[in-house]
């Protein structure tokens, strides 16, 4: 298992190219539930559907940094994008629900740096 973020109460590793989160004894492949739109990339929802997109990982052309804790109950996910020069342009935090196996619940913010 490879760590991609192990400070904090919450890990992030990536398994079978997917990220997981790891906190209090429990394992969370993260994911939005999301709808299918023929010919686009599929729409992120925020209602449960039966069709989940795991959020990937790739070791051989990062383009994302991820970090995550829990604070009150309440998983947070930080998802930088990265630029070509591996610096920072765009982060968007999300909250991950502990109940729901890891759904990404609501974006909080997105801000450019």
């Amino acid at each position: 298992m490879t760590f991609i973020d192990d400070k904090g109460n919450t890990k992030l590793s990536v398994i079978n190219g997917n990220i997981v989160a790891q906190y209090n004894n429990q394992q969370f492949d993260l994911f939005s539930y999301g709808i299918e739109v023929e010919g686009f990339a599929d729409d992120w929802v925020g209602w449960v559907t039966s069709h989940k997109n795991y959020l990937p990982h790739s070791f051989t052309n990062p383009t994302y940094n991820y970090h995550a804790e829990v604070i009150n109950n309440t998983g947070i996910l930080i998802w930088e994008f990265l630029n070509k020069s591996k610096e920072v342009e765009v982060y968007q935090v999300y909250e991950f629900d502990l109940n729901d196996a890891g759904a990404l619940k609501k974006m909080v913010l997105s801000d450019t740096k």
